[in-house]
């Protein structure tokens, strides 16, 4: 089973594709086989400082996190997570 993370291109001027990205990264430092996947065609870049693996395909045991913005289940996974970035404050 893969953890395939919906992804926006890496930006530093966006925290939330930020984020994801070191999602990805963390959950592979942490023995998890977790793949990024690009949520558009185009120009498409990573963090070169993190370690993070790519794929442009799901495969049918995979386990999608796609971002709130995107709607429904486009790539029509079996299992979802909806990734939420939020900012908590007592």
């Amino acid at each position: 089973m893969r953890l395939v993370i919906s992804a926006r291109s890496y930006s530093e001027q966006k925290g939330g594709h930020m984020v994801l990205h070191k999602l990805a990264a963390v959950l592979l430092e942490q023995g998890f086989d977790a793949w990024l996947r690009p949520d558009t065609p185009g120009n498409w870049h990573i963090n070169p400082l993190l370690r993070t693996q790519v794929t442009y395909e799901s495969q049918p045991d995979d386990v999608v996190i796609y971002h709130t913005s995107i709607n429904g289940n486009p790539w029509g996974a079996s299992r979802i997570i909806r990734w939420m970035l939020y900012r908590w404050a007592p």
